[in-house]
């Protein structure tokens, strides 16, 4: 029997079902499963990559993975499944029940590699942004003992809220490379 994933990557598009099938990856664009699937051989894919969004906007928290096509094309599934504009349905045990069942799969083919975290770029540069944030906590503190007491603790607040939200990321991001029997648990809900 395979194992199904279906989410909705944005209120624009339709929903997708994922499946893992004995030699390929299935995705279906229709939820009636009456078309033909797109296959994609487990042959084509080179690369999988893991990664986690702390919760901003009123969303919550997304973890992602990133299928690498030979032909260079991506495939991103996230646990979340909007509903409409605004609205939106966490499927964390549904998509980690689906990553492990990929995983397991994938283990039969040594030429995928599998990562973890955000690219090194990305990576460094979070850390100009906290240096960033501690500067604007820090120019805060400055503000307020020169008498702006309201723009200083709002200056204050606002960096500490980015600056934490930042340290989550860095420290759940932090590039590396992962075995697909032992899944990062980090970036595998529970």
């Amino acid at each position: 029997m395979s194992t199904s994933y279906n989410f909705r990557k944005s209120a624009l598009t339709k929903p997708q079902i994922f499946q893992v099938a004995d030699t390929a990856l299935e995705i279906h664009y229709d939820e009636s499963l009456k078309t033909p699937p797109q296959v994609i051989p487990y042959e084509k894919i080179t690369q999988i990559q893991m990664a986690y969004n702390a919760s901003m906007r009123g969303m919550p928290e997304t973890y992602f993975t990133t299928l690498k096509l030979k032909s260079g094309h991506k495939i991103e599934l996230k646990n979340l499944h909007f509903l409409s504009f605004g609205q939106f349905e966490d499927r964390r045990q549904q998509y980690a029940e689906f990553i492990r069942a990929l995983h397991n799969k994938l283990s039969e083919y040594n030429h995928i590699t599998f990562k973890c975290g955000v690219g090194h770029a990305l990576y460094f540069f979070s850390f100009f942004l906290i240096a960033i944030c501690a500067l604007g906590f820090f120019g805060g503190f400055v503000m307020m003992a020169y008498g702006l007491l309201i723009k200083g603790a709002l200056l204050t607040l606002v960096s500490s809220f980015l600056g934490n939200k930042l340290r989550k990321y860095i420290s759940v991001n932090k590039p590396s490379k992962y075995s697909p029997q032992n899944l990062p648990s980090h970036l595998v809900p529970n």
